[in-house]
């Protein structure tokens, strides 16, 4: 397999136009400025996309008040432990997360365990990185969870946003056949539970 010279997507192929890959012709598809670098590799009449995803910035703009809510996803590393969601390894989890929320160094809103992830809804101060950091180091140190590498951050614009996020996350352990009614799962909590 040969790499194309040249074929690299570029932010700069035009505002609101897709990349236009010379084997591919022009995409039908909406260019969005998404954190990707695409290639794609020639093998014997085949044509192979590949996806390489660019570190995310977890930066926070200026402009940006101290009391915005985040949808937050932190994802597990397979093959160290069956599942997060036991009570030995949910009570830690959530207790990690109640000692920053009680040190006001987050507020968390609502916190879910998954089986391999956690979603959750968190009002932070201006740093995002750092209390999610050492909630997943000391978390790592006090068992043998291992976390992959970042996480998702998705800052909430309105009360809209917030209702959806809310139940998205709610529902996701019905979606995975894991309960049949979102109240039944016993992994979940709230800001009152803090």
């Amino acid at each position: 397999m040969d790499l194309v010279a040249g074929d690299q997507a570029s932010p700069s192929s035009g505002r609101g136009r897709a990349p236009v890959f010379p084997a591919l012709g022009e995409s039908r598809l909406p260019y969005r400025r998404l954190p990707l670098d695409i290639f794609h590799l020639q093998y014997k009449y085949k044509i192979i996309i590949i996806y390489i995803m660019k570190k995310l910035s977890h930066y926070m703009p200026e402009w940006v008040t101290e009391d915005e809510v985040y949808f937050i996803t932190i994802n597990m590393l397979e093959g160290y432990i069956d599942s997060l969601a036991n009570d030995k390894h949910t009570s830690l989890i959530k207790n990690t997360f109640g000692f920053y929320h009680t040190q006001r160094k987050i507020a968390v809103q609502y916190l879910l365990i998954m089986p391999n992830h956690i979603h959750a809804l968190i009002v932070f101060g201006k740093d995002i990185v750092q209390p999610i950091s050492n909630i997943k180091r000391f978390i790592s140190k006090n068992s043998n969870i291992r976390w992959q590498e970042n996480f998702f951050d998705h800052r909430i614009r309105n009360d809209e946003q917030l209702q959806i996020k809310y139940e998205y996350i709610r529902h996701n352990p019905v979606r995975k056949g894991l309960v049949g009614n979102p109240d039944d799962w016993k992994y979940q909590w709230w800001k009152e539970d803090f």
